[in-house]
């Protein structure tokens, strides 16, 4: 489990301050193609704070980003960003060149909101699941159940993963 914790101290500068944590996977699980991945969470709120859960392409060392392809299944960005505790996105980053891709700021990306009566509760501070459901011509998010699905994207919608060519980016394989 991992956990963001409020730092208790009146000290400077540690006074406010959240721990923080990265679980890199990176060579230490097996790749997959295919399927369905979901996590359960519940998120901390605060100034500062962005919680996320994402994935790269296996080829990240090699293609670099964004060829390598990004998954974030879901987002809770500062309110700032049009996201506060009642909302989470997910988007897909891709294609071959900072010129010509779908990335940063330009990924491709819905918010979901929780429903007022959403039986986990209606903010991320109460237990969630985020998922999504992979296959050959498909990505679909959902939230708290696989029919629940908010977000999908085709291969038809994604560029091409290099110049030329008509395949898929490598998050998808």
């Amino acid at each position: 489990m991992l956990q963001a914790l409020r730092i208790d101290s009146s000290g400077v500068p540690y006074s406010g301050s959240w721990t923080s944590a990265r679980l890199n996977s990176a060579n230490n699980l097996e790749s997959f193609q295919y399927g369905r991945i979901e996590s359960s969470m519940s998120l901390p709120l605060g100034p500062g704070l962005w919680p996320a859960w994402w994935a790269l392409g296996t080829n990240i060392a090699s293609a670099g980003w964004p060829a390598s392809g990004e998954i974030d299944f879901m987002e809770n960005v500062p309110l700032s960003s049009g996201l506060g505790p009642g909302t989470i996105s997910s988007t897909m980053h891709g294609g071959y060149a900072s010129g010509n891709c779908y990335c940063s700021g330009n990924g491709m990306s819905k918010k979901y909101s929780f429903p007022a009566s959403a039986p986990n509760g209606p903010d991320v501070t109460t237990f969630h699941a985020y998922g999504a459901i992979w296959s050959p011509n498909m990505v679909q998010f959902y939230v708290d159940n696989p029919t629940n699905i908010f977000f999908v994207r085709t291969t038809d919608d994604v560029l091409p993963a290099s110049p030329g060519t008509s395949t898929i980016p490598s998050f998808f394989c």
